[in-house]
């Protein structure tokens, strides 16, 4: 009887030995396939993440060409400005020698060189009119 409970107690132990293994075994699979759709899902986001990197490199360079462009522009402005600041000083220049100014006044008033300054008297001086 002794041997009878035993063998009772061993099969008993044996088959939920036997239901724990297998359960384990369905765990492991699901946890398997689980980790395999994580990767695939890891995986994806690494190339998107690789996408964004690169489209905002591209974006870098972009707005790095166009920082450039933009000094340009605004060194062409300010040259075009100082242009226009010549330009009047030589339209000042031109009127203070028709109201008959000398080299010296238009030099020194208008901010021209020396042999600008004798050009416009020559040109239009009160002697030339």
């Amino acid at each position: 009887m002794l041997v009878n409970a035993l063998l009772m107690v061993t099969l008993g132990v044996t088959g939920m030995l036997g239901i724990l293994v297998i359960y384990l075994w369905r765990e492991a699979v699901r946890l398997r396939d689980a980790m395999r759709s994580v990767q695939v899902a890891v995986n994806a986001f690494g190339n998107d993440i690789a996408g964004l990197c690169q489209a905002g490199v591209c974006q870098d360079s972009r707005i790095s060409d166009q920082g450039r462009q933009l000094q340009k522009l605004v060194e062409r402005i300010e040259d075009l400005g100082h242009q226009d600041q010549a330009g009047r000083s030589f339209h000042a220049a031109i009127a203070a020698a028709r109201r008959g100014a000398d080299v010296q006044v238009l030099t020194e008033q208008c901010g021209i060189t020396r042999d600008a300054a004798e050009l416009l008297v020559r040109l239009h001086g009160s002697a030339s009119g």
